[in-house]
């Protein structure tokens, strides 16, 4: 007496049509009739996104809005306190998590949107800023001499900062202290409500130049800590 030997699940892929089983392959192997194997997974209905709340249909100050009132969600309902929170951001992130510690340090008169005031009683534990995109500025030597190193040239920073902010670059008129860090003079950022900051950058980057201006700025200030492979600053 022959043994049938146990049937083998098939799963279609509705992206290729060559992975569905022809009528015969379907009489022999019948999908999903070994008892090993679980059903398919049901279809989910579709999930709106709020796509409203991103750039370029919401463009700045929108995301530090978000980010004060996330911040004040995690301070006063979660109750996590100050000295427990890193703030840690990459390139735009990072660009937004130094606009949160400006609004902290100098509440954001924004007469667009509320942005609603975030107080803390204690400086927090730190901010890891990772190649933060501080400065609009395309024409640093390091756009130049990084063009064939960096993923990034001037046209997408042009169109990106664009986006960002809702108006044409250089955005000279929309520029301050919260969306381009390298504005801000030190006085501003004296008192932050930071116990360090970490800032990386690489020598192979676009933005490396208008970062470096960044941390002169920041220099004589105690809590600064600066590290990057091929340039090294330690002023803690």
């Amino acid at each position: 007496m022959d043994t049938a030997s146990p049937p083998v699940p098939i799963m279609s892929n509705s992206c290729s049509k060559s992975s569905t089983p022809s009528n015969a392959a379907a009489k022999t192997q019948p999908v999903y009739s070994s008892p090993t194997v679980p059903p398919p997974l049901p279809i989910m209905p579709k999930t709106k996104l709020r796509i409203s709340d991103l750039a370029p249909i919401a463009p700045y100050p929108r995301q530090l809005q978000q980010a004060a009132m996330f911040m004040n969600h995690v301070l006063h309902t979660l109750h996590i306190p100050p000295s427990n929170i890193i703030l840690t951001g990459d390139s735009a992130g990072a660009n937004l998590a130094l606009s949160l510690l400006s609004h902290i340090s100098h509440p954001h008169p924004s007469p667009i949107i509320p942005i609603p005031r975030v107080s803390i009683s204690e400086p927090f534990l730190g901010c890891v800023l990772i190649s933060p995109w501080i400065s609009f500025d395309l024409t640093a030597e390091s756009f130049k001499r990084n063009a064939l190193k960096d993923c990034i040239g001037t046209e997408a920073g042009k169109q990106w900062s664009s986006a960002f902010m809702g108006c044409p670059w250089p955005h000279k008129e929309a520029s301050d202290e919260y969306n381009q860090a390298c504005t801000a003079s030190a006085e501003w950022w004296e008192g932050l409500k930071v116990q360090q900051i970490l800032v990386t950058a690489g020598e192979e980057e676009v933005l490396v130049d208008g970062i470096k201006e960044f941390v002169e700025t920041l220099s004589e200030l105690s809590y600064f800590l600066c590290v990057d492979e091929g340039w090294e600053r330690n002023a803690c």
